[in-house]
């Protein structure tokens, strides 16, 4: 009982600020994508516990923080691999994933292609 009032508190008390905070967390995946990001350093960034990140951030974006980033990740490859000449192991580097067969997998799992499939001829 006393969990839940605690936190129905903190939420009260961010509500206002609710989709202020999950914008700029946002903005903030946008411009750091490409360096090694946690759950931990996304909700610590916006001055929050991992939990009540995560919640606020899938009820307003409607996927997790993670998900989100690699969305936003797999999205600007796709965009390099299209535009340029850059090599897959370059894009992944680019876009924040050391190892270019991870970021193939989820390249693949996203979009139903390898990225080698996607890039520029």
């Amino acid at each position: 009982m006393v969990l839940h009032e605690t936190f129905t508190s903190c939420l009260n008390r961010l509500s206002g600020n609710n989709r202020e905070i999950i914008e700029q967390a946002r903005a903030f995946i946008h411009t750091h994508y490409m360096e090694p990001l946690t759950l931990s350093k996304l909700a610590e960034h916006c001055g929050m516990s991992v939990k009540s990140f995560s919640y606020l951030f899938n009820k307003y974006i409607g996927v997790s923080p993670i998900e989100y980033l690699i969305q936003h990740r797999m999205k600007r490859a796709r965009e390099l691999l299209m535009m340029s000449h850059y090599s897959i192991k370059q894009v992944a580097a680019s876009v924040g994933y050391e190892d270019a067969l991870y970021f193939s997998r989820l390249y693949k799992k996203l979009y139903g292609v390898a990225p080698s499939q996607s890039t520029r001829n």
